[in-house]
């Protein structure tokens, strides 16, 4: 498998594009990433995170109605993404390889996982006519589901997204009666009333401390959580007891602390060996030597050439 995200045509003026490497090799999969694809008239255009959740669509609905459009969370968002798709296509072209001997390319615009995760938007669009707009951090399709402000000040999510679990917020409001509202009783009457429901929801949680709000709702069995700072994740026992944080020695810097491997498999499980590269070049002997068999004259060549 070889994976590149340069400019298209970038490979092929190096006589490294797809014809030519798959001539050698027709297993191969290649996996291009780049900022709007291998076709299309925007092709060549250069492009970031940022550039694709505008693009996509993302960034259009992210903020509020009044403000502009802010990136979804950090702008790199859509980059990972990116990589997730790219490695979902990447093991379904090699599942198609190992059974046919035929490799093929994967070819992924940088925008176009941010326009797959737009939830119902366009589908909405298309059989209405609708554009969906900025509503701040609230949910299109349910009320309460929202960040509400504590009494100390913290953030607190809370996501009800039926009528039942409206029942369960109501008792964990002490307002059973909340649900037999007719301006509340149903997912409908509630996006009808979404500035009553939240001003209810908003004020008993501004009423009390996160902690003490955090436990009725759970007691209540609501979808709920305090906004997690990053802080907030080095504390967390969930994270914790899952080592979705893990602590390595890397060598010139010290102690690093980084995410781990996710997904967790049961059987083999990912590990990280090093956290990358402490110098340049620092895995050239492995790759070029090892994995592809360039010999100590060619390699101290390619050195003396400035090429590696």
């Amino acid at each position: 498998m070889v994976t590149e995200n340069f400019r298209p045509g970038t490979l092929e003026r190096w006589n490294l594009g797809w014809d030519t490497l798959s001539r050698a090799q027709p297993r191969l999969v290649m996996v291009r990433i780049s900022a709007f694809g291998q076709t299309g008239p925007h092709r060549e255009r250069p492009g970031f995170g940022r550039i694709a959740a505008a693009v996509g669509g993302l960034a259009y609905l992210s903020g509020y109605p009044d403000r502009a459009p802010v990136p979804p969370g950090t702008p790199t968002v859509p980059d990972y993404l990116a990589g997730v798709f790219g490695a979902v296509g990447a093991l379904v072209a090699l599942r198609h390889a190992e059974r046919t001997g035929q490799g093929q390319v994967v070819d992924l615009a940088l925008y176009e996982p941010v326009l797959r995760v737009l939830d119902d938007a366009i589908a909405v669009y298309g059989a209405t006519g609708q554009v969906r707009e900025r509503i701040g951090s609230g949910t299109e399709s349910a009320v309460p589901h929202d960040h509400y402000r504590s009494r100390d000040g913290r953030w607190i999510a809370i996501a009800c997204t039926n009528d039942r679990m409206f029942e369960r917020l109501a008792r964990a409001l002490d307002r059973p009666e909340l649900a037999r509202d007719p301006r509340m009783a149903t997912t409908r009457a509630r996006l009808a009333h979404r500035a009553l429901v939240d001003d209810l929801v908003g004020g008993w949680i501004a009423g009390r401390d996160a902690a003490d709000a955090l436990a009725a709702l759970e007691r209540a069995e609501v979808p709920s959580s305090i906004v997690a700072s990053v802080q907030d994740l080095f504390d967390d026992p969930q994270v914790r007891a899952r080592e979705d944080i893990v602590t390595l020695e890397v060598p010139g810097i010290g102690t690093l602390r980084m995410p781990a491997v996710i997904p967790h498999l049961t059987l083999t499980p990912g590990r990280i060996e090093a956290a990358g590269p402490s110098t340049p070049g620092q895995h050239n002997e492995e790759i070029y030597g090892e994995r592809l068999g360039l010999g100590r004259a060619e390699l101290d060549r390619l050195r003396a050439r400035g090429v590696i």
